[in-house]
């Protein structure tokens, strides 16, 4: 049962703009992004996007650095585990 004071509210853009808007929020106040990548579909979506916003937006000519933190907790699926040395 949905709460009466839960209300959804839907913005003007869609998640991938919203993406894009964030990261310029971002890259103006931090000059060091640290993407934490679990190997899972969902992080490597964000990492992949990030990798796509860097390029188009000349991060390294702006001195900006991005570094992928993963955690080995020795509990990934083989198939996981190539995907994330790819």
């Amino acid at each position: 049962m949905e709460r009466k004071d839960e209300v959804k509210v839907y913005q003007n853009e869609n998640v991938y703009e919203a993406f894009n808007h964030r990261l310029d929020y971002i890259c103006s106040y931090f000059d060091h992004l640290i993407i934490s990548f679990s190997g899972g579909k969902d992080s490597g979506l964000m990492l992949e996007l990030v990798h796509l916003y860097y390029e188009s937006h000349d991060w390294m000519k702006r001195g900006i650095e991005v570094s992928v933190f993963y955690l080995d907790y020795e509990g990934n699926y083989q198939e996981t585990k190539d995907y994330i040395e790819r």
